[in-house]
């Protein structure tokens, strides 16, 4: 959507969350205009989706909740993104409980005091504003020197059912600057059953993975090796998928090789 425009806002911003990806990465870097969460708010303001890596509060100093107000924690109480803050349907990325890792885009890396990883409770409701009691800390980093790349190892991500919130605070030690990051996640999946293989979905064109995660497409299992959306499996040996393995029964949903054809 905006993609030829953010590459000379980089210099001065900050970072967000790459994978799973935050809402206003998802909506500079991948969006194609197709989602209308993205849509809404780029309508509300343009320069809050090219602006993705500075949702921030400069004088934060680790005062995170005396700062940004419940409903609010989306945007961090800035009026530029408060449109992130407005239930809807928000793109999501397929995650599962376990130990994974995260990856955080920092455009300006900055001596870091800390990365807290938050995920809603369980039973959390998607059609509603994002408060602090619905957040459970599941990670805490050390402190440390970051890349622009950051990857965040081990984090346990808890047992979870449906649509949840990951809630990223990124706090500098070199200045009391904070960053803050929404990622929509989703536990369940939404694609057809798999027949004999019903651990995995069927590889949705539309639908993003990140690296570990399981498809079935064209009678085999894919392992997804990094972040990918609308790369088709088997497509190309230097893809994002390695072939798992077969799939022995032919009823495994996609007969007809269309991922969004009705069953």
């Amino acid at each position: 959507m905006v993609l030829g425009i953010f590459a000379v806002q980089m210099a001065a911003g900050h970072g967000s969350m790459e994978d799973p990806p935050s809402q206003t990465y998802y909506c500079n870097f991948i969006d194609d205009g197709d989602n209308e969460m993205c849509q809404y708010a780029y309508e509300e303001n343009p320069q809050s989706v090219y602006d993705w890596h500075e949702i921030n509060i400069a004088d934060a100093d680790s005062n995170h909740q005396e700062l940004i107000d419940d409903g609010e924690l989306c945007s961090a109480s800035r009026d530029k993104y408060d449109a992130f803050n407005e239930p809807g349907d928000w793109p999501t990325t397929e995650i599962e409980p376990g130990e994974q890792t995260l990856t955080y885009e920092a455009s300006a890396p900055h001596e870091t005091e800390y990365f807290q990883i938050h995920i809603t409770e369980d039973g959390w409701n998607p059609d509603t504003r994002l408060a602090w009691d619905d957040l459970e800390l599941i990670h805490e980093t050390d402190p440390f020197s970051p890349d622009r790349t950051i990857t965040i190892d081990g984090v346990d991500v808890p047992e979870r059912n449906g649509e949840h919130v990951i809630y990223t605070i990124w706090q500098r030690s070199d200045s009391p600057e904070a960053f803050y990051s929404c990622s929509y996640v989703d536990f369940d999946g939404d694609g057809p059953d798999n027949g004999d293989d019903p651990d995995h979905d069927v590889w949705d064109s539309d639908e993003t993975y990140t690296s570990g995660d399981k498809v079935v497409h064209d009678g085999a299992v894919w392992e997804a090796n990094w972040w990918t959306q609308g790369d088709e499996p088997g497509s190309s040996e230097w893809g994002p998928w390695e072939h798992v393995e077969d799939v022995d029964d032919d009823d495994n949903g996609n007969d007809d090789d269309s991922p969004d054809a009705d069953e």
